[in-house]
């Protein structure tokens, strides 16, 4: 639940696309977040770091 309640914050998902987010890296090892601008992504990566998550950015 720490990373469903991660995910929620973060990226004001609702709890249902936030679990399947969370389900889907447990599964798989990597789940696709958002697709935004370069500085709202380093945003999220340094926001899911402060809360002791691995987050990456990369080039759509």
């Amino acid at each position: 639940m720490l990373v469903t309640r991660a995910v929620m914050d973060i990226t004001r998902f609702g709890s249902a696309e936030a679990e399947y987010r969370m389900w889907e890296a447990h599964h798989c090892g990597r789940s696709l977040v958002v697709v935004t601008h370069l500085e709202r992504a380093e945003l999220f990566v340094e926001q899911f770091a402060l809360r002791g998550l691995p987050a990456s950015i990369e080039p759509a």
